[in-house]
């Protein structure tokens, strides 16, 4: 069974491992304070997943990332850039699908079973 890395705990992150994890995959929540859905199936482990160093030992065999995190509006300048390079940096960037969903569809899981 594939470890399916979600980065991030918002809604998007969070519908994403439940989901997941209701369909008998495994997910691995990585969230600085080390939140996200508590349920079988689901590990949430605190990681800054700005730091390339901690983030490729946590991506590492998976057979799909999702880049669900979204900095605060007013941090984009600063926070988005380290983040995009650490994720598309990571290994399993290059052997899976990563997935970032756009604000629309951000918009979409509040109202959509999906």
């Amino acid at each position: 069974m594939a470890l399916h890395v979600i980065v991030g705990s918002g809604p998007v992150g969070s519908a994403t491992a439940s989901r997941r994890a209701n369909w008998g995959q495994r997910g691995r929540v990585v969230t600085r304070a080390g939140r996200g859905p508590a349920m079988d199936g689901v590990e949430c482990i605190a990681c800054d997943a700005r730091d390339v160093q901690r983030l490729v030992p946590l991506v590492r065999g998976a057979g799909a990332l999702y880049s669900c995190a979204s900095p605060a509006y007013g941090r984009w300048v600063t926070d988005w850039p380290p983040l995009a390079t650490s994720i598309l940096n990571s290994p399993a960037y290059e052997a899976t699908f990563a997935v970032r969903p756009t604000p629309m569809e951000e918009a979409l899981v509040a109202t959509v079973a999906w």
